[in-house]
């Protein structure tokens, strides 16, 4: 917590009321607005300052990306010479490496994961912007955000892409800085974005319907797990030209396999556009957290928080470890950010109230209960797939005694999902749309993707060789909310395509399906 949200904090406290409330000290803008212009210009200056840095030192480029997370199996490394594996040993990380909530289905860190991964993705971007400022010298600096819910008509700004950038003359310090290359620039993305084309039509669709889809969610963490799969990690393999052959300089790879830095998590951190691409993220969290602020499921509980930890460690403008050591503080910093959004409104944002002060009525743990559960073998396919599922009242003979039960435990409900279970062997490079179909409606539902499927596969040791990856096989899970439209009692279908098509080079087979109810204890 920084010192400007303490005297928020004590303000909020000294008022002695629940819904106390604060202000937010800075503005996160439009990338394409003049302000959101101002602070991307700020952002290079800062940037290239941080490239100059060896990556010993936390506010470097390197050291930054590598919070993320960082490749651990390479022979050299001109980035970080040290950083290599010496005598067959993997390199010792340096505080706070490695740490982004990204573990597989098979983890013990599943749950964990799946928790803070919105949490820990905002602290991180946060204090990153403090480095930028002191380095930039705009004291006002805020990360620039993409406006996914335009997602058709995004653009690269220039400054993204291959810019020349002319001398400065940097008054602190007095020093001059040369002129550049860009310092927000890499190749190693889709060529088409770094080209300052927009979105392929297809693939926007996909992730309009996908945005829209995010206020099926009534659960924090079935949210969570909707905007981690898309937009997040749909755009993540957009940008990093998953499957495109782009050359990866952080990874060491190139060739027709290779994918660049944002769509690997191993190199994501190290691609200035991860910064926009997160900041846009946190937005649509935040309005989804807005439209939900009576919902008392819209936010995860301190004991829900307290029992699946994660390392919230960071570093501020000076370069000196910054560490949330309890819930309480992983609470208040997420949900009392130094920041709002330019098309948010002005006025004071709520004091982060714990959860446990909301009535006990209102708050009653939920526990997970799964009331259907099919064992399937459905390949994925270049095709539309369809899978029926007929409800256990359909084929029971008391069918009048098992419905009766469903409706007095329905009354319970305050959530209903469909999860999946698939195998799969390689690495998938397609995403997959998938479809409700019940009573003759078809609802969107989300998407299926499988950005740092590599990196759960190895476990955090950066990926092999492709060959590998086509040599094993592992499992993973997927799940979607689907409340609003769900009748449980009711035969419903699947619908499962691939966004472009063309699945023939995935190997995928939906081995299990769920359907699970949330209830009150």
């Amino acid at each position: 917590m920084n010192t400007q949200q303490f005297k928020y904090l004590l303000l909020a406290f000294s008022l002695g009321t629940a819904n106390a409330t604060f202000a937010a000290q800075y503005v996160r803008y439009n990338v394409n607005s003049v302000q959101g212009q101002a602070n991307l210009k700020a952002m290079e200056m800062a940037f290239w300052k941080m490239r100059q840095m060896g990556c010993a030192d936390p506010r470097s480029w390197y050291y930054q990306g590598a919070i993320h997370q960082v490749p651990q199996n390479l022979k050299t490394n001109p980035d970080c010479p040290d950083f290599v594996i010496k005598n067959n040993q993997p390199p010792v990380l340096k505080t706070a490496w490695s740490n982004c909530p990204h573990a597989s289905a098979h983890s013990p860190q599943r749950e964990a994961s799946d928790l803070n991964f919105l949490l820990w993705h905002r602290l991180y971007t946060a204090r990153l912007e403090a480095v930028v400022r002191q380095l930039s010298g705009k004291t006002d600096f805020t990360i620039p955000y993409f406006d996914y819910q335009t997602i058709q008509t995004l653009r690269l700004p220039p400054l993204l892409r291959n810019s020349l950038v002319p001398a400065q003359n940097v008054l602190s310090g007095n020093m001059v800085i040369p002129a550049h290359q860009s310092a927000l620039y890499t190749s190693a993305r889709r060529p088409s974005m770094n080209a300052g084309q927009t979105i392929d039509s297809g693939e926007a669709a996909t992730l309009n319907q996908a945005i829209a889809a995010l206020d099926n969610n009534s659960l924090f963490i079935t949210f969570s797990n909707a905007i981690n799969q898309s937009p997040h990690g749909e755009m993540h393999d957009y940008l990093g030209g998953d499957g495109q052959g782009v050359d990866n300089p952080i990874l060491q790879t190139s060739g027709k396999d290779s994918s660049g830095l944002m769509a690997n998590v191993s190199s994501a951190g190290f691609d200035p556009v991860f910064w926009l691409h997160h900041a846009a993220i946190d937005r649509l969290w935040t309005k989804w957290d807005a439209k939900n602020k009576n919902n008392p499921y819209a936010r995860p509980s301190l004991q829900t928080l307290q029992q699946q930890q994660w390392p919230f460690v960071f570093f501020d403008a000076s370069g000196q470890a910054v560490r949330y050591r309890t819930a309480q503080e992983v609470y208040r910093a997420v949900y009392m950010p130094d920041y709002r959004y330019d098309d948010m409104p002005p006025q004071v944002l709520e004091q982060a109230e714990n959860p446990s002060n909301k009535s006990q009525a209102n708050n009653r743990p939920l526990l997970k209960k799964v009331v259907l559960e099919k064992s399937l073998a459905s390949p994925l396919t270049s095709q539309h797939q369809i899978i029926s599922i007929t409800t256990a009242a359909q084929n029971s003979p008391l069918q009048f005694l098992h419905k009766l039960k469903q409706r007095l435990m329905s009354s319970s409900v305050k959530a209903w999902t469909l999860e999946l279970e698939l195998q799969i062997k390689g690495n998938p490079v397609n995403n997959y749309q998938v479809f409700l179909i019940q009573n003759n409606q078809r609802h969107f539902i989300g998407v299926i993707n499988f950005f740092g499927l590599e990196h759960q596969a190895h476990a955090h040791a950066m990926p092999s060789s492709p060959e590998e990856m086509t040599a094993h096989s592992m499992m993973e899970e997927k799940n979607f909310e689907v409340s609003p439209f769900f009748q449980h009692d009711q035969p419903f279908s699947l619908e499962i395509s691939p966004v472009d098509g063309n699945s023939d080079q995935d190997a995928i087979t939906i081995s299990k399906l769920q359907v699970s109810a949330y209830q009150t204890r």
